[in-house]
């Protein structure tokens, strides 16, 4: 996965431009996709970090969860707010994320 991650606000420009891509007219939706590629390649990403990203981390969510008991009571609530997460997560969730999924894979292979 690409270092560089799809933060909040760039997200929510990127899903406004997205948006267009339904519009009844051609140029419109031109204009959109080509403003869309610009974004994201002005973040440092392809399309393919974009989309991997939010499968990325809704992935570790649902794996945390399922690994519940290895949590602990805040941890808990944080996996719980993740699953329900309807946005991208902030850059210091992601972290913590990544850091509690992390622990709970090394204990499940061992």
């Amino acid at each position: 996965m690409s270092r560089a991650l799809l933060n909040p606000k760039a997200a929510e420009y990127l899903a406004k431009i997205c948006g267009l891509f339904g519009s009844c007219y051609d140029g419109e939706r031109a204009a959109a996709a080509r403003l869309a590629d610009q974004h994201v390649k002005q973040l440092g990403l392809s399309w393919h970090d974009v989309i991997r990203v939010e499968i990325y981390w809704r992935t570790m969510a649902r794996v945390c969860h399922e690994h519940w008991p290895d949590c602990n009571e805040r941890e808990r609530k944080f996996v719980a707010d993740m699953i329900k997460l309807r946005g991208a997560p902030s850059d210091k969730q992601l972290e913590w994320l990544t850091s509690l999924y992390e622990r709970i894979s090394a204990r499940a292979a061992v």
